[in-house]
């Protein structure tokens, strides 16, 4: 194996551009570190009502677990995809 000149330079020039580029400061605060990671303490409360929602619809539907219309009911995304799970 031969040193490769072009490609060391790329590696160099790479590692120059990394070591310039500004960081964050660490972050101490948990409600910070919730807001970067998009976690809402309000959704859970949302989530538990609309499982409650699901669960109902389930029961009065008769709708067996496993089958296509049990995961159209509770894999729909009508927020992302507009379909209709029921």
């Amino acid at each position: 194996m031969t040193f490769d000149v072009w490609k060391q330079s790329k590696l160099m020039n790479g590692l120059s551009k990394m070591q310039t580029v500004p960081t964050q400061a660490p972050i101490d605060n948990l409600d910070d570190l919730k807001r970067l990671a998009g976690v809402n303490t309000s959704m859970g409360e949302e989530m538990s009502e609309q499982g409650t929602n699901l669960g109902q619809i389930q029961r009065e539907r008769n709708i067996q677990p496993g089958t296509e219309e049990w995961f159209r009911l509770w894999f729909a995304k009508p927020k992302l995809t507009g379909e209709k799970p029921y």
